[in-house]
């Protein structure tokens, strides 16, 4: 049998680290703690879920160009433990600000983890000539992430039955796991940019003006994303309005997990049968669709939307990030894909307040309404550059 080489060791690792950096036993509870413990409303929910996605975009292009000028491995480090602090933080808040100071931390370590992980498990690819392996392997990856979620939330939620901070006491161990793997991974060589091939925040502006299915995939990813995010961010006050008992909450996400990996897991086939254009189109119209069965539907046959849009995310997920990633140079692929997570947790953190606000007032099928409408208005806007994109993606 072959010996794997340091880079193909990086791939089982990122398998690895996917799963372990993904188990997060309070997942299925957090908001229920913070809205029945800490006495947080709807608005203060959103509104610390907006500083997360303020203090992540704030520092998601400087990390980037961290990542791209000196290494991805390193960025995931500092990552993960910003993450751990975060998560400790959580444990140790008892009102509205220490949970803001907590999201600080957070906020640090997604945004080196995110501005690195897609461009270091790239970058591995392209030094082994396996690029075109890139879908496989990012949905593998995202089907083990889902399998970490599916698995920590049900944890997550017998434990919180045993005691609610139970979850939030152990998670700081947990997440210490994601952090040994960092550690050991191999960083991929890189070639330095030429004097021409500038990484800077303005030169990857430049760059995605000039190329119009660049500038599609992304806006198109922005518009679907944004839309998939407030969703969530409403999914805990969603299920205790249908009077579902907490100890069901990880199953119900476990179970949405799995729809999102079995969407990741063939993903890549998917890519294969069909042309982008068909498949952009179904997650356009499948992410509407589901959303809109929460605004209408007020029943335990709404979970439908819920687990039709987690599926699609799933599919979704990989396709853009391949997609994007094929137009993109190693100098600037991190940069660029921190911009983009830059710019969608802006839009973040603008709306889940408002939408926040709107749940307190008038209920929460008004928010998954408005969510809907919005992200039509946002397809929309896009239809008059799709054509001349789908012709070069």
């Amino acid at each position: 049998m072959r010996e794997l080489n340091k880079l193909e060791v990086n791939i089982l690792k990122y398998f690895l680290y996917c799963f372990v950096g993904s188990f997060f036993i309070t997942g299925p509870i957090t908001f229920v703690y913070f809205q029945n413990e800490l006495g947080l409303t709807l608005t203060q929910l959103m509104l610390t879920a907006s500083f997360f996605s303020i203090v992540t975009a704030i520092l998601e292009i400087p990390a980037g160009l961290i990542g791209d000028k000196f290494s991805y491995k390193h960025n995931l480090v500092i990552g993960d433990i910003g993450i751990i602090f975060g998560s400790l933080g959580y444990a140790l808040s008892s009102r509205f600000s220490h949970i803001l100071i907590s999201e600080i931390f957070w906020g640090i370590g997604y945004a080196f983890v995110i501005s690195a992980l897609n461009a270091f498990l790239y970058q591995t690819l392209h030094n082994l000539n396996w690029e075109h392996k890139y879908t496989e392997i990012k949905g593998k990856g995202t089907a083990f992430a889902l399998a970490g979620l599916s698995i920590s939330a049900i944890i997550g939620g017998f434990l919180a039955k045993i005691s609610i901070r139970l979850p939030l006491i152990l998670s700081p161990l947990i997440l210490i796991l994601p952090l040994i793997v960092s550690i050991s991974y191999t960083e991929p060589i890189r070639l330095k940019p030429k004097k021409e091939e500038k990484v800077s925040l303005i030169d990857a502006l430049s760059y995605i003006a000039s190329h119009k299915n660049l500038l599609f995939l992304l806006l198109f990813t922005l518009f679907v994303s944004v839309a998939s995010v407030i969703t969530y961010s409403f999914f805990q006050p969603f299920l205790l309005s249908l009077g579902v008992d907490i100890r069901f909450f990880g199953i119900i996400l476990s179970i949405s997990y799995i729809f999102s990996g079995v969407g990741s897991i063939i993903s890549h086939k998917l890519n294969r049968k069909f042309k982008p254009k068909q498949l952009l189109f179904a997650v356009a119209v499948i992410s509407f669709i589901s959303i809109s069965i929460l605004g209408y539907i007020h029943s335990l046959f709404s979970l439908l939307g819920i687990l039709s849009l987690w599926a699609i995310d799933g599919v979704r997920y990989p396709l853009l990030s391949d997609y994007i990633n094929r137009k993109l140079k190693s100098y600037n692929r991190a940069t660029i894909n921190s911009l983009v997570d830059m710019t969608r947790r802006i839009v973040i953190a603008f709306v889940l307040p408002i939408m926040g606000r709107i749940g307190d007032t008038v209920g929460l099928n008004r928010v998954f309404i408005i969510n809907s409408l919005i992200l039509l208005f946002g397809l929309l806007l896009l239809y008059p550059i799709q054509e001349t994109a789908f012709q070069t993606i």
